[in-house]
């Protein structure tokens, strides 16, 4: 990240560039929560078209519950039927997996939304402080229109109530459609990530801790 770099100084033989592909998206939980103004006005239309069409319901989800996680797999293979065959964006699913094997050491906020008693949309969040999160997966199927931008004012309420300021939405890898979207949310800064070229090898700082 790029406060990383204040204090160093690279010799020629290094060219430092930054890696759009993966900066990460910070938004203000206070904004995604109230979603007010001209900015937010189509994203309003959204989450109100929601609300209007369906018979919703919001809950906090129990992950030590099978249960719940057979609900997250049913709905992860409607997601995936939704996606065109060979996107990579798929393969981003195995993590959901990993990270059955490892959610009881991790401090996490997750919630679903149900229509009709079934769950069409899930993200499970990680509270790192009482400042920032970080949104490890949001997925829904998508052929409930606006349940996307309405779940992500669910959550950001509900976070906000708990004193958490900033979401960390990740990066967008390059993909232009997440890009123009997670634009359209209105990110209140970019956490900046930079790769260090040597002789045409890359050395690609990802993961250092803000």
């Amino acid at each position: 990240p790029a406060h990383n770099f204040k204090n160093i100084s690279l010799s020629e033989k290094y060219r430092l560039s930054e890696d759009i592909d993966n900066y990460d998206y910070i938004y203000s939980m206070e904004k995604l929560a109230l979603m007010k103004g001209k900015q937010y006005e189509s994203i309003r239309r959204f989450v109100n078209k929601f609300q209007r069409l369906y018979s919703w319901e919001v809950k906090y989800l129990d992950l030590d519950d099978k249960n719940t996680w057979e609900e997250i797999a049913a709905l992860n293979r409607i997601w995936v039927s939704q996606k065109q065959p060979g996107n990579s964006e798929i393969q981003d699913l195995s993590t959901v997996q990993r990270f059955r094997s490892i959610y009881e050491n991790i401090n996490y906020f997750a919630l679903g939304i149900y229509i009709e008693g079934t769950i069409r949309g899930y993200c499970i969040i990680e509270l790192n402080s009482m400042e920032f999160t970080n949104c490890l997966f949001i997925y829904a199927d998508t052929d409930y229109h606006g349940i996307y931008p309405f779940m992500k004012k669910q959550f950001a309420s509900r976070l906000l109530d708990m004193g958490y300021n900033y979401l960390n939405f990740q990066q967008d890898s390059g993909f232009k459609g997440l890009r123009r979207y997670k634009r359209s949310l209105r990110p209140e800064f970019y956490l900046k990530k930079f790769i260090i070229t040597d002789s045409g090898i890359s050395i690609t700082d990802k993961w250092a801790k803000k």
